[in-house]
């Protein structure tokens, strides 16, 4: 959801109690975003400002973010330009998509200047530039050449000119009028509103009209002028109440409980959908609590999952390679044979012949057979070449037995590695597979100063209806630690058969309940490379017959006197357990 003129509004609205509060700290957690502390009316507060083309927004939050090792430079820059400098001033010209920052600072010469942040909410276009002075762009989060853009530069050095301005009104400043002769064009109501005032994206204007009509999907050729005169004074009185500063900052969620839009005041939804804030902090703050997480893993997992997939595709072409060495084998018996019968009748083949009709005693009955040779050399050479190429070939295939092997094994670990990045939900997790990569010579390792060290993460845990505790691992070095140390011989082990996934215990304390076993498999299959699919297998023995091997990759292990449990995992399922918050 990206955000609107009328949402950022609402925000402009809030953070006035940031003017004439200094900046003590200033964070880039990511590329597109930026985090000022400004203490202001004694007081800390978190401005976030995320110029991210599809989460872009402004707002005051209570969230944390972990910040790079190294500060960016556009970071660096901001500090040195604008810590401890006062916010004197945010606007938000014709309620457009565009924020000013103005910021009183010490220069170089120790003398007061103004400088300014802009921060720019244009979808994939969105930035937030640093303005000197005299409005020179000092710098940006994105910068945009020439060959990026006819329309504008933001580049160091360069003039800042404001996006282009479109001709539409404010409808902070409008009157009745104007409303009333905006709804005398033809189509949807909340498609001539977006289209002639600032600040209304279609959604937006879908539930103003809908508080007004009890429809969203209204056509101004159906309505006579009086209701036209009426919409247009409700329209009126609501942008004065917003002008007055008069909002509901509101959240919505869809049937399955899932944030899906934020509004700045309360839509005519059913109650049990809409959820009342305090502030659109709050709200952007729950909204976007889960996407950021989201979009953070994407980025951090990215290039871990480039790797991998850049890794799998030549284990694949190796294998397809090992896999024609091992079909060679007929051919390779027919290369020994004629090198057999080319010594054997050695005595009637000479020097030149290019081919010779020879009777192939190994068949039953023996049959004659054309075996071609090579002018240049003897009978006895041309043999030897064709016991040669049969040594070889018997070598190739030898290796290819052992490297064919060996590659199905590192394929096996490699999309099991691809499953457990999309079952990452902490970043310890995640930084956990990285570093599990780097020791198995994957990835390079990082020149880190004083790098903390991680705590083992945690499996999940659940309980299954029946009571009973069940843990699922969810990388490699969590499946080690539950199934190897944590799990004792007589719980329950579980495992889809031959796809990558988690390990599962089942803490078992006598007999297990069917459900509880079904509602484990459950799990094992959700938590793995089948989650989507139907009648997963599942095996399923005590943990004291499951072994490590000897040399075997992280999470690897063999097991046996196993039986099989065929599931379809559902997520409903799956969220209907109860998590055990360790």
């Amino acid at each position: 959801m990206s955000m609107d003129g009328l949402s950022l509004l609402a925000v402009v609205h809030e953070l006035q109690a940031l003017v004439d509060g200094r900046i003590d700290k200033i964070q880039q957690p990511e590329k597109e975003t930026l985090l000022f502390t400004v203490r202001a009316g004694g007081s800390n507060h978190k401005l976030l400002l995320c110029s991210h083309p599809e989460n872009g927004r402004v707002q005051l939050t209570e969230q944390s973010y972990v910040n790079p090792p190294e500060p960016p430079m556009f970071c660096m820059l901001l500090r040195k330009r604008l810590l401890g400098g006062k916010i004197i001033s945010i606007i938000q010209p014709l309620l457009d998509r565009l924020l000013f920052i103005d910021i009183e600072s010490r220069d170089e010469l120790g003398d007061f200047v103004r400088q300014r942040i802009v921060v720019e909410l244009m979808g994939k276009y969105s930035n937030i530039c640093f303005l000197n002075e005299q409005d020179i762009l000092v710098d940006c989060a994105k910068h945009v050449n020439v060959g990026m853009s006819s329309v504008r530069l933001l580049l160091p050095g360069v003039k800042y000119l404001p996006p282009p301005a479109q001709e539409k009104q404010n409808p902070l400043e409008a009157h009745e009028e104007d409303f009333l002769a905006a709804l005398q064009g033809r189509g949807s109501v909340h498609k001539l509103l977006t289209a002639n005032f600032f600040g209304l994206s279609p959604d937006c204007a879908r539930q103003i009209v809908l508080r007004w009509a009890g429809e969203a999907e209204l056509n101004a050729e159906t309505l006579d002028e009086m209701s036209k005169k009426g919409l247009a004074q409700y329209l009126y009185r609501l942008y004065q109440s917003f002008n007055n500063g008069q909002f509901s900052p509101t959240l919505l969620f869809n049937k399955s409980g899932t944030p899906v839009a934020v509004y700045p005041f309360l839509p005519a939804l059913p109650q049990e959908l809409c959820k009342p804030c305090k502030s659109m902090g709050e709200a952007l703050d729950e909204f976007y609590l889960e996407r950021d997480r989201v979009e953070r893993f994407r980025r951090r997992g990215a290039s871990m999952q480039r790797i991998i997939k850049n890794t799998l595709e030549r284990c694949y072409k190796k294998l397809a390679v090992y896999e024609q060495a091992l079909a060679q084998e007929e051919n390779l018996e027919a290369l020994r044979v004629e090198g057999e019968l080319i010594m054997a009748n050695a005595h009637a083949l000479k020097r030149g012949m290019q081919a010779a009709p020879l009777l192939n005693y190994y068949e039953d009955p023996p049959a004659e057979i054309i075996v071609t040779l090579d002018e240049r050399l003897s009978p006895q050479e041309n043999a030897q070449r064709l016991f040669k190429r049969y040594q070889k070939g018997k070598a190739a295939k030898t290796l290819a037995i052992t490297q064919s092997a060996q590659t199905k094994t590192e394929i096996e670990y490699l999309e099991g590695q691809l499953d457990n990045l999309d079952k990452c939900t902490l970043d310890d997790e995640l930084e956990e597979i990285r570093e599990e990569l780097v020791r198995e010579g994957y990835i390079r390792p990082e020149q880190k100063k004083n790098k903390r060290k991680l705590k083992p993460s945690k499996p999940l845990h659940v309980k299954s209806t029946d009571g009973l505790d069940i843990y699922v691992g969810k990388n490699n070095q969590q499946n080690d630690n539950l199934t190897l140390r944590f799990a004792q011989s007589n719980d329950i082990w579980m495992h889809t058969r031959n796809i990558p996934g988690s390990h599962v215990i089942i803490r078992a304390d006598g007999t297990i309940p069917e459900r509880t076993l079904k509602e484990a498999a459950m799990l094992a299959a959700y938590y793995s490379k089948s989650r989507a699919s139907a009648g997963v297998p599942v095996d399923y023995c005590e943990r004291k017959f499951v072994k490590k091997p000897s040399g075997a990759k992280p999470g690897m292990v063999i097991y046996t006197t196993n039986r099989t449990i065929y599931i379809t995992p559902t997520e409903e399922a799956v969220k209907a357990l109860e998590v055990v918050a360790d």
